[in-house]
C-alpha cells in the first residue's frame, strides 16, 4: 500500500516540478520584457520631460515675458495670420472627412478654425531646433508639435512636409484626446506606442503662464539604435540565463520536493511506529489500548460482551538466549503468521512486548467459542520451528477475560487476562485459563511477597540450610549443598519455589546470591576441612556483575580455601553469551574453585556445553532419578550420562535419591556421588555441628 502511494507521489513530483519549471521560465521572460520596457520608457520620459521643461523655461522666462505675450496673442487670435509658419492644420468636424474621422474627433468637440501663416519668431525656432538635437542614451526626439486652444496645431518647419505625421497629428483620436486631457487637468501625460519603426513614447506637457495652461507641447521619443541593441542584448542574456539555469532549477525543484517527500515519509513512519511494533507490524501496547477502548465503547452501546486474550510463549527467553535474537525474531514472525491464519476477520492481534501478545475478538462472546479459539492458537504455536540444526519446540499459554462489565476499563480487562495467563503458566504452560476473581487476590499476594523480600536481608530473615552430599561407595559425607530458606515473621517458612522465581524476575537475586555465598563460605570454615560446600549461582548474577571478582573477594573475607568451594550453574548461564560466560568460568577455576553443571539433561544444549568447558562435576536432574524405576527412557538417560562422565573423566552426582531402590539402580550404573532425602534433608548449621560433635564423641 505504501509503495503504491509513494509511486504515485513520485509521478506527482514530476508533474509539479515540470509545471513549476514552465512557470519559472515564463516568469523570467515576462520580467525581462517588463524590465526592458520600463528601462526604455524611463529613459524616454526623462528625455521628453527635460525638453518640455526647457521650452517652458525659454518661452516663459521673465526677460521674454513681453515677447511671449505677443506670440501667444498672435497664435490664439482667431483671424491672425502670423508669418513664418507655412500651412494650417485643422482639427474638428468636417463634412468632407471620412465617417471614422468624424466619430473620433466629435468626442473632443474642438471648434473649427482657420489660421494664416504667422510672423517668424526667431526665439521659438531656435528653441525648437535646439530641443530636437537633444537625445538620451536609448532614445532621441523624433517629432514635435504645439497645440493651442481652439484646435490650432503648429509643427516645426522640418517636420511639416511629412504627410504621415501631419495626418497622424490631425486625425488621431488618441492624440486629440490626450491634448484635451492636458488642457483640462493641467498635468503632463505619457503614452507608450508601438509601430513598425520601433517603440516610441509621446509626452504631452502643459505650457503655463501665471498658473494657466496656454498651450500643450507634444514630443515623441523614438528608440535609438543603441536602445534597440540594448533591448536585444538584455533579452538574449535573460533568455540564455533561463535556458542555462534549467538544470539548476530542475535540481532545486527535485531536491526541495525530495526533502518534502522524505519528510512526509518520515512523519508517516513516526506515526506508524507510535502505534505499531516494528518487528511484526502489529499494533503495539499503545495501539492495542486505543483499539480496546474503542471496542469497549461500542460494546457498551450494543450491550454485547467480547473476549480479550493474553498469549505468552513458554520459555521463549531461553530459546532467545540459546539460539540468538535473530532466530527468536523469526519464531515471533512465524507465530504471528500462524495466528493470523485462524483469527476472526474483525479480530485484533497486538504485540505488547517480547513474546507477549494480546488479542481482541468482538464476535467471541461465549466461553465455548473462546476455548475453541484458544485451542487452535495453542496448536499452531506448538508446531515445531526450524532451528540451526534441529527443530525447536515452542509452546504458549493463554489467559482469557470477557467484558466489559459495568465500569470496567481496557486496562482492567487486559490485567485480568494476564492474571489468567499467569495461572496457565503456573499449571505447566501450553494451556489456557479463564480469569477468576481469586486470581486478583493471588496477584496482590505476589506483590506483597515482593515487598517483603526486598526487606528480608535487612531484617535477617534468610537462613542457609545444608543438604549432605554422599560418596556412594563409602557412604561418607563429602560436603554439603547450601540452600536458601526464608523464614517470614508472619507466615513462617516460605517455600523456595514461591520466592526464588521472584528473586530472579526482580533481579534481587544478585544481592541475595552474594549474601548466600558469603554466609556459606564463612559457616563452612566451622566444619571439618575435608568437607566441601556447594553454592548455586544464578544466570542473573553472571549478567549483572563480575562473578570471578566477587568470588575472590568472598574467599578472601571468609578465609575458606578455594578447593573447598564448589559453584553450581545451569546451562542457562552459558546461553546468553557463551563465550563471555566460559571466559568467566575459566577465571573462577583459576582461583582453585570447582565448577559443577547442575540439572544436566533438562536443557537444549547440555552436551555442547560439556564439550566447550571442562566441568569438574555433572549433577543429574532429580526428574530423571525420580522416574528411574518406572521409566526405561529415564533409566537409559541416567546410564548414558554416567557413562559420559566416566568417558570424560567427570564426576557424576545424582540428585533426588529418596529410596533404596533408586540408590541401587544409581549405584549399579556406576554413579560416584548421591544427594537426596535418603541421605538427609536440608538442615541448619547447628544440626551439622551437633552431628559432627556426636561423631567425634563416638570415635
Amino acid at each position: 500500500m505504501y509503495k503504491a502511494f509513494f509511486k504515485q507521489f513520485d509521478g506527482l513530483t514530476i508533474a509539479i516540478g515540470a509545471s513549476l519549471l514552465g512557470i519559472t521560465i515564463v516568469a523570467i521572460l515576462a520580467i525581462n520584457h517588463v524590465f526592458v520596457d520600463r528601462l526604455l520608457l524611463k529613459d524616454a520620459q526623462s528625455l521628453t520631460q527635460n525638453a518640455a521643461s526647457h521650452i517652458q523655461r525659454e518661452l516663459f522666462s521673465d526677460r521674454d515675458r513681453d515677447q511671449h505675450n505677443s506670440l501667444v496673442n498672435a497664435l490664439t487670435a482667431e483671424n491672425n495670420t502670423p508669418r513664418g509658419l507655412k500651412r494650417e492644420i485643422v482639427i474638428g468636424s468636417d463634412k468632407s472627412s471620412p465617417a471614422s474621422n468624424r466619430r473620433q474627433t466629435s468626442i473632443v468637440n474642438l471648434p473649427q478654425f482657420r489660421a494664416e501663416p504667422l510672423f517668424d519668431t526667431p526665439k521659438l525656432n531656435r528653441v525648437i531646433q535646439q530641443t530636437l538635437k537633444d537625445r538620451a542614451h536609448l532614445n532621441k526626439l523624433s517629432s514635435y508639435a504645439i497645440y493651442l486652444p481652439g484646435g490650432k496645431v503648429y509643427l516645426p518647419d522640418r517636420l511639416y512636409a511629412n504627410r504621415t505625421l501631419r495626418k497622424k497629428y490631425s486625425n488621431s483620436f488618441q492624440i486629440v484626446n490626450s491634448v484635451q486631457s492636458v488642457f483640462v487637468n493641467g498635468t503632463s501625460l505619457y503614452a507608450y506606442r508601438e509601430s513598425l519603426a520601433g517603440n516610441y513614447t509621446q509626452h504631452y506637457q502643459p505650457l503655463k503662464k501665471n498658473n494657466r495652461v496656454v498651450a500643450v507641447v507634444m514630443m515623441e521619443a523614438l528608440q535609438t539604435e543603441a536602445g534597440v541593441k540594448m533591448a536585444r542584448a538584455v533579452s538574449n542574456a535573460v533568455s540564455l540565463t533561463a535556458v542555462a539555469g534549467l538544470p539548476i532549477i530542475l535540481l532545486v525543484i527535485y531536491l526541495t520536493w525530495t526533502r518534502l517527500r522524505d519528510g512526509v515519509r518520515a512523519q508517516e513512519e513516526i506515526n506508524f511506529l507510535e502505534l505499531h511494533d516494528p518487528l511484526t507490524e502489529l499494533p503495539n501496547r499503545a495501539g492495542f489500548h486505543k483499539i480496546l477502548d474503542e471496542t469497549i465503547e461500542e460494546a457498551l452501546k450494543t450491550g454485547e460482551n467480547f473476549a480479550v486474550l493474553s498469549l505468552d510463549l513458554d520459555g521463549f527467553h531461553q530459546i532467545n538466549d540459546a539460539f540468538g535474537h535473530d532466530l527468536g525474531d523469526d519464531i515471533l514472525r512465524t507465530v504471528v503468521t500462524r495466528l493470523f491464519c485462524y483469527k476472526p476477520l474483525n479480530g485484533t492481534i497486538a504485540r505488547l512486548s517480547g513474546d507477549e501478545f494480546a488479542m481482541i475478538f468482538p464476535d467471541v462472546s461465549s466461553a465455548e467459542e473462546a476455548s475453541q479459539l484458544a485451542k487452535v492458537f495453542l496448536e499452531e504455536v506448538a508446531v515445531a520451528h526450524r532451528g540451526p540444526s534441529d527443530d525447536i519446540l515452542c509452546t504458549g499459554s493463554i489467559g482469557i477475560e470477557f467484558g466489559p462489565a459495568a465500569g470496567m476499563s481496557g486496562g482492567t480487562m487486559l490485567k485480568n487476562a494476564k492474571l489468567a495467563l499467569y495461572r496457565a503458566k503456573e499449571d505447566g504452560g501450553n494451556t489456557f485459563r479463564f480469569f477468576e476473581p481469586g486470581m486478583d487476590k493471588a496477584l496482590q499476594e505476589r506483590r506483597l511477597l515482593e515487598s517483603c523480600l526486598s526487606k528480608a536481608i535487612k531484617r535477617d530473615e534468610f537462613e542457609i540450610y545444608y543438604q549432605p552430599q554422599v560418596d556412594l561407595t563409602s557412604r561418607q559425607i563429602i560436603g554439603y549443598e547450601a540452600l536458601l530458606r526464608w523464614h517470614h515473621p508472619e507466615h513462617g517458612m516460605v517455600s523456595p519455589a514461591d520466592f526464588i522465581p521472584i528473586l530472579e524476575e526482580t533481579r534481587m537475586i544478585v544481592e541475595v546470591g552474594e549474601y548466600v555465598l558469603e554466609r556459606a563460605c564463612r559457616e563452612a570454615t566451622l566444619w571439618p576441612e575435608e568437607l566441601k560446600v556447594a553454592v548455586n549461582l544464578s544466570t542473573v548474577q553472571f549478567e549483572s556483575q563480575n562473578v570471578a571478582t566477587m568470588v575472590k573477594r568472598v574467599l578472601d573475607a571468609s578465609g575458606l580455601a578455594p578447593e573447598r568451594l564448589e559453584l553450581e550453574i545451569t546451562e542457562s548461564v552459558l546461553m546468553s553469551d557463551t563465550e563471555a560466560a566460559i571466559q568467566m568460568l575459566h577465571e573462577i577455576k583459576e582461583l582453585g574453585v570447582s565448577i559443577a553443571m547442575d540439572d544436566f539433561g533438562t536443557g537444549y544444549s547440555s552436551l555442547s556445553y560439556i564439550s566447550e568447558f571442562d566441568f569438574d562435576k555433572i549433577k543429574i536432574d532429580r526428574s530423571f532419578v525420580s522416574s528411574i524405576q518406572t521409566d526405561e527412557r529415564a533409566r537409559a538417560i541416567v546410564t548414558t550420562i554416567i557413562g559420559l562422565g566416566r568417558t570424560l573423566d567427570i564426576m557424576i552426582t545424582a540428585e533426588g535419591i529418596e529410596t533404596s531402590d533408586q540408590l541401587l539402580l544409581i549405584q549399579a550404573a556406576g554413579c560416584h556421588f548421591g544427594q537426596g532425602y535418603l541421605f538427609g534433608k536440608p538442615m541448619p548449621l547447628s544440626d551439622i555441628i551437633r552431628d559432627e560433635d556426636q561423631q567425634s564423641q563416638v570415635a
